[in-house]
């Protein structure tokens, strides 16, 4: 929670000043920033943070995206309130101060009419190319600024369910915006089914802006052949629905990088990390899948190899924070060792941001080096966390990455929050698993070295506390292929302070 606005403005302290700003970021992973009224940037994405420089008993604040790059001196905080932080800066060069305000960046929601108009066109053009269908307007009412929209069409006995999805805000479809659209479109189908059991589900459509037909090729082989998934691609100008061939693959390989070489820590290192154990005894040195070093207190990065050892060999912070660790700025750095100390521990405060930050990273760091608590037959196996692998559709994550006794792979994926798309994106890292696996990736990549690895298909174990699971879950999974082996695992709500099996089951 972000301080409240009527709280009084902090003294203008380096120390205190860099807490504030960094509890902002911290509440807040995207922020607007407008000097003088005039917007500015905006931070939170990729290639997007800030460092902070004490500089005379002020603080100068760095800030940079692809396409602004700030230097101000922070004179003060001016008001601090839970969606709005204003600061009185001074641009180097100048002699009279200006208003930084920094403010959630949440995006623009289309408006209703343009939500309608999309609605609208969608239902015309079906109406004149899907012959003998007739919309059901009792099931096909969707709020109208919801970027998808559903539609139920009738022939006879027959039930044909239908979702669309308005990209033409977001230009190219991001894997979100797909898997959300086949997630309703698979639990609605299977609602359908329930209240209507005497008609026939004809087949599944989504209606997808270009390039979002490439997630469903990604994911076709992990679901059931029938009822039938069809997609069309909209073609605003010409107001038309093309169909788009989901058995045509096309360039469907996906790449698996090397195992990163082990980065253990220099002296300088081993002497830093030292030095934060002692305020977090249990600080690990990580390698990163890109291969610099970090130091993680339950999986949140705090500081991390610099990109400019030149400047600094470490960097600190979180949440697109990179202050260089300096003598001029070890201050701040006792301070955010400190914060961390305080709010990442378990059984800590719920509202503190450095403990509820990252919870799926905290997740994966007890599995990772601990996960016999998960399941014995994992004991004293490598687990690889954070597996990158780069599809034609784009770049992904895997959380974690096992090998059971019988030299079985598994795949991990965690949750730590309700997620309906959940199930899709871990049969999605399922997949492009079972595809590396049958090329022979993993061994000639250097995984699991020295251990035999199983022909059997991976196994897939989709992991959530048994409070956070989606409701409709059940409804998602029936659509998953019998050729996948897939359990879901539920945890106890305080899995941080001791992780407990409260179910598993498969997920069929």
């Amino acid at each position: 929670m972000g301080p409240n606005p009527s709280t009084s403005p902090p003294p203008a302290n380096p120390a205190r000043t860099a807490e504030v700003l960094r509890t902002f970021f911290l509440d807040h992973p995207e922020v607007q920033l407008s000097e003088a009224g005039r917007p500015l940037t905006r931070l939170g994405g990729k290639h997007t943070g800030y460092a902070l420089h004490p500089d005379a008993q002020k603080l100068v604040g760095h800030f940079w995206s692809p396409d602004a790059n700030l230097v101000r001196r922070i004179l003060g905080v001016h008001h601090q309130g839970n969606q709005r932080l204003e600061l009185d800066v001074l641009r180097l060069g100048r002699t009279r101060p200006s208003r930084l305000t920094l403010s959630t960046a949440h995006a623009a929601a289309c408006a209703g009419p343009d939500r309608l108009a999309f609605r609208q066109a969608i239902a015309a053009s079906a109406q004149q190319e899907w012959r003998g269908w007739s919309l059901a307007p009792e099931h096909g009412a969707t709020p109208e600024r919801s970027p998808i929209q559903r539609f139920l069409y009738r022939r006879q006995k027959q039930l044909l369910v239908c979702v669309a999805l308005d990209g033409e805000s977001s230009g190219s479809p991001a894997a979100a915006g797909v898997l959300t659209a086949l997630a309703q479109a698979l639990v609605w189908a299977e609602q359908c089914r329930q209240r209507e059991p005497r008609s026939v589900l004809a087949a599944v459509r989504l209606i997808l802006p270009p390039g979002g037909e490439t997630w469903l090729r990604l994911l076709r082989p992990g679901l059931r052949v029938a009822p039938p998934l069809q997609c069309y691609r909209w073609d605003r100008s010409a107001a038309r629905l093309d169909p788009v061939a989901l058995s045509d693959a096309g360039n469907s390989t996906s790449v698996l990088r090397r195992v990163p070489a082990a980065n253990d820590p220099g002296a300088e290192a081993t002497d830093l990390l030292a030095r934060v154990r002692s305020h977090c005894p249990q600080a690990t040195w990580e390698t990163s899948p890109d291969g610099y070093g970090y130091i993680a207190v339950y999986g949140l990065e705090v500081v991390r190899e610099s990109n400019d050892p030149a400047l600094a060999p470490f960097v600190f912070g979180t949440a697109g924070e990179q202050t260089p660790l300096l003598p001029a700025t070890d201050d701040l750095f006792s301070h955010w060792l400190a914060a961390v100390a305080m709010a990442r521990v378990p059984g800590g405060h719920r509202n503190l941001p450095l403990y509820a930050l990252q919870p799926e990273r905290w997740l994966a760091h007890l599995l990772r080096h601990d996960p016999s608590a998960l399941d014995a037959r994992l004991r004293s196996r490598r687990v690889y966390a954070e597996v990158p692998i780069a599809t034609p559709a784009g770049a992904g994550v895997l959380d974690l990455l096992a090998l059971d006794q019988d030299g079985r792979l598994i795949v991990l994926e965690l949750k730590t929050s309700e997620n309906l798309e959940f199930p899709l994106q871990a049969l999605l890292y399922w997949l492009q698993v079972r595809q590396h696996q049958l090329q022979g990736d993993f061994e000639r990549l250097g995984y699991f070295a020295g251990h035999s690895l199983s022909a059997q298909p991976p196994l897939l174990w989709m992991i959530a506390p048994a409070l956070r699971w989606h409701p409709k879950t059940h409804l998602l999974t029936r659509w998953f292929s019998p050729d996948v082996p897939c359990e879901l695992i539920g945890l106890n709500e305080e899995w941080r302070q001791r992780l407990q099996i409260i179910f598993r089951r498969p997920s069929t």
